[in-house]
């Protein structure tokens, strides 16, 4: 039980500060500190619209549960089309979407 919660501990973090599958790939040893690969993608950043003035009007509660809806809606369309959000800053993300050739 404990390897299994080390392990999925392990995967969380990856997954959380390096992205799916770059995550996967450093816990199977395919990429090694200081290492890298180069691929083709475009990179994506964008944030919600009117943030600041839903969190001075809404409430906490309200505001959260708004940008975790947004979050779900944008993080979705990435993710079923090959992209990935790296990261969730504030009310903002950045993803890549590699290009046709590097996807797999």
């Amino acid at each position: 039980t404990k390897m299994a919660v080390l392990t999925k501990l392990a995967d969380n973090m990856m997954t959380t500060y390096l992205g799916g599958d770059a995550g996967r790939r450093v816990l199977d040893g395919q990429i090694k500190r200081g290492e890298g690969d180069t691929i083709r993608a475009a990179l994506v950043m964008g944030d919600m619209r009117g943030s600041s003035r839903l969190a001075e009007t809404s409430g906490r509660e309200v505001y959260i549960d708004t940008l975790n809806q947004f979050f779900d809606a944008v993080a979705a369309p990435f993710n079923r089309n090959g992209g990935q959000i790296m990261s969730f800053i504030g009310d903002g993300f950045i993803a890549v979407y590699p290009c046709e050739r590097h996807r797999s």
